[in-house]
């Protein structure tokens, strides 16, 4: 099993802040990471090495077994064999990781999670899976200083409680209008942010896009049931998450992330957690 950072397609040791350097955000992948670095009212504008870094720094911390689950379509949609001409953004297998990932049968969801969890518990290839304490630490497993911890089920609350500490506007609740529907509705803003958690709505193509420059078990799972990806996503997701309360599942994905389960249950809906 891993016992270190292995991926590349993250800016570990970096947190995101302000031009004058006021307070950081530690992006952890399937956290939301990209909803919390386009929040207008905390100005972030560019990355600083966290070890340069002197003020408070935040991050959030989401339940290991969703973030697992939400991270395995993430992947089979980013990953390629190696090519210098794929956005960095991308995981890049090896070869003959990428082959074995090929054989895997999306449509006998038990044996494809096992199968998988084999894989990942070997050694972790993307960040999306990476356990989000090595987000957070150096290589020496510290905790960075001045950390700040909040659990994702807590967002409102915990921005509300940094907006406070920092002296910086409170964000505001986002106004969503659902594409097909009349009108819209305000929303928390954790719902506001569900389309950053959801691996169904983070693919960027078109609706009906079918066809990707390279095959993957996913494009393998749309074409098979003549699905867009974007479709095709979605319910190989809600395939997947029927087995989040399986036993065995939940005992192998708890091996692999223990220490995500600990830091997790340390959190609360109420307040931040200084680990430093």
């Amino acid at each position: 099993m891993n016992n270190r950072r292995t991926t590349i397609n993250h800016f570990f040791g970096y947190a995101l802040t302000q031009q004058n350097e006021d307070f950081g955000f530690i992006r952890i992948s399937k956290n939301a990471s990209s909803y919390f670095a386009s929040i207008s009212e905390y100005e972030f504008k560019k990355w600083i090495e966290i070890k340069k870094f002197e003020g408070r720094l935040y991050a959030s911390v989401r339940d290991p077994i969703e973030r697992f689950f939400s991270s395995i379509p993430e992947t089979l949609t980013r990953m390629h064999a190696p090519d210098p001409y794929r956005s960095k953004s991308d995981v890049v297998l090896s070869y003959d990781l990428w082959n074995l990932i090929l054989t895997l049968d999306c449509n006998n969801i038990n044996k494809f999670l096992n199968e998988w969890i084999d894989i990942v518990d070997d050694g972790f290839f993307d960040s999306h899976h990476e356990p989000q304490v090595y987000f957070l630490q150096n290589y020496k497993k510290e905790f960075y200083p001045n950390l700040n911890l909040f659990s994702l089920d807590a967002i409102d609350k915990s921005l509300d409680l940094i907006s406070i500490q920092e002296n910086y506007p409170k964000v505001k609740t986002k106004k969503i209008v659902n594409s097909g529907e009349k009108g819209g509705g305000t929303f928390t803003r954790f719902d506001s942010i569900k389309k950053f958690l959801s691996p169904a709505t983070s693919s960027h193509e078109p609706s009906n896009y079918r066809k990707i420059s390279h095959e993957n078990p996913i494009s393998k799972f749309s074409k098979e049931r003549n699905l867009t990806i974007r479709e095709a996503r979605r319910i190989f997701y809600n395939d997947l998450v029927k087995f989040k309360n399986d036993k065995n599942i939940k005992r192998r994905i708890y091996r692999i992330y223990e220490a995500d389960f600990e830091l997790f249950s340390q959190l609360n809906h109420t307040s931040l957690l200084n680990v430093s």
